[in-house]
């Protein structure tokens, strides 16, 4: 049997060597913490880096916009859009779609906008342009049809378009932030007619009896009332709105 002393002091270092033993895993399992989550945040900050530069490299796409400027490596295709049918009239129209793609700086951008837009006759499959050339950006085109109908007998009275001609802000593009012209052709895309140049903006349309196409626009901060008659496209009536007191 050892004496009391030496037994208390091998007691002791084999509670030292088992405390030591202890805080060593503990170390060792800090630092295989610590390794791992700087291995996690090195990959949180690689995928977040690498979706940044493709974010930043990768080729982005605006609408209604015609660039105008001639920068190099400018290219143009050109494509038929989605047809749509013109409501009671027996013709289909077709949009003319531009698609202008070009590098700037460390990226590519694409323009895709409508330049004319064609009617085809479904009975004799005569086939016509609205305009007569592709240099404008048509906004939009909208057909009005008659409303004391059901859906089955509506008829287009008229189609109103949203055209940007040429560019008044002289930003080198055509877009809605230039000077609009509003503008009627019959369903059938014939007898084009341009009746309000240089507005700011179309505020809306209806159609005013059975002959009759009012209009509300705005033009230098000031909203209008037009009539036109959907005989001739003639302007009737053009007049300012009463302003609120």
């Amino acid at each position: 049997m050892l004496p009391a002393d030496v037994e208390a002091l091998l007691t002791g270092e084999l509670k030292g060597m088992e405390e030591t033993v202890f805080f060593k895993r503990i170390w060792r399992f800090n630092a295989l913490v610590i390794s791992l989550a700087g291995v996690l945040a090195i990959l949180v900050l690689l995928f977040a880096g690498y979706h940044l530069l493709q974010d930043l490299f990768r080729s982005r796409q605006v609408g209604n916009i015609v660039n105008l400027a001639e920068e190099e490596g400018v290219e143009e295709e050109w494509t038929l859009g989605k047809i749509r049918t013109v409501v009671g009239s027996g013709h289909l129209m077709v949009p003319l779609e531009s698609d202008q793609s070009y590098a700037q700086s460390y990226y590519s951008k694409s323009t895709t906008s409508y330049r004319n837009i064609l009617f085809i006759d479904l009975q004799s499959s005569e086939k016509s342009w609205l305009l007569p050339e592709n240099n404008w950006l048509i906004l939009s085109s909208q057909v009005a049809p008659e409303d004391d109908y059901r859906e089955q007998q509506r008829k287009a009275r008229v189609i109103i378009y949203t055209i940007v001609k040429s560019d008044t802000n002289r930003d080198e593009r055509l877009s809605s932030r230039d000077k609009l012209t509003i503008a009627l052709s019959a369903p059938s895309g014939r007898s084009y007619t341009e009746i309000l140049p240089s507005i700011d903006r179309l505020i809306g349309y209806a159609l005013a009896g059975a002959d009759g196409l009012l209009i509300l626009y705005e033009k230098n901060k000031v909203a209008y009332s037009a009539r036109v008659s959907l005989h001739d496209f003639t302007l009737l009536t053009n007049e300012a709105l009463p302003r609120v007191r």
